[in-house]
């Protein structure tokens, strides 16, 4: 799991650094006529971050098995709006919400314990909780503060320490939970453990006194 999680990462952030170096190339560059310049007049009808996502999109979408890919899960928009909250979009809000919705499932799953013998309980009720996180809008909401931080500004190095402190957050939310719920398994396996031997016990002094009586 964290190794799929440091590869997507790790594919989306040098993507998104080399746009970031294209676009601050882009916007420095110096156009005499630039009422007469479409890219100019686009990029002055938005701001500088409405204008890198839709570039950021546009360059992605010329692949055609990433098009194709992307019409697919448009056909099926309706399944993420009833477990994300959220329309299908090509987008990095998109893509945070359904990583944060990943993230959480399988931590939600590890912190089901009371359900260990029984796995596909601990699904379903995983899956529950992730959807109703999902549709009070909590992630949409932490990823539309991460879309605005990496869009922030324009420059390679804004968007490098950007997507650095995106890793790093989300990292520590997946690791920091993780961690947390195997005390909580260990907890909980302490406990059984104590349990047993307790009833282990009361059967030893349950055969004892019946022996005695006899």
């Amino acid at each position: 799991m964290e190794r799929g999680f440091v590869l997507l990462f790790s594919l989306i952030v040098a993507f998104s650094f080399l746009q970031s170096v294209f676009a601050e190339d882009a916007f420095s560059g110096e156009v005499p006529f630039a009422n007469e310049t479409k890219f100019i007049q686009d990029f002055a009808e938005q701001d500088q971050g409405a204008f890198l996502r839709e570039q950021w999109k546009t360059f992605f979408l010329e692949n055609s098995a990433i098009a194709n890919v992307d019409s697919f899960l448009q056909s099926i928009s309706s399944l993420f709006l009833v477990i994300l909250a959220v329309d299908y979009s090509f987008s990095l809000n998109f893509f945070f919400i359904l990583i944060l919705w990943i993230m959480t499932l399988f931590i939600a799953f590890n912190y089901l314990v009371l359900f260990k013998e029984k796995p596909y309980l601990r699904w379903v009720f995983a899956l529950g909780s992730v959807v109703i996180l999902a549709q009070i809008r909590l992630f949409s909401l932490v990823s539309s503060l991460l879309s605005k931080l990496l869009f922030y500004r324009v420059e390679w190095w804004w968007s490098l320490l950007s997507w650095l402190v995106v890793f790093i957050v989300l990292a520590v939310y997946y690791i920091v939970n993780k961690k947390l719920a195997r005390v909580l398994q260990a907890t909980r396996a302490e406990k059984e453990k104590a349990e047993m031997k307790q009833d282990v016990k009361k059967v030893k002094i349950l055969t004892d006194s019946i022996k005695s009586a006899g």
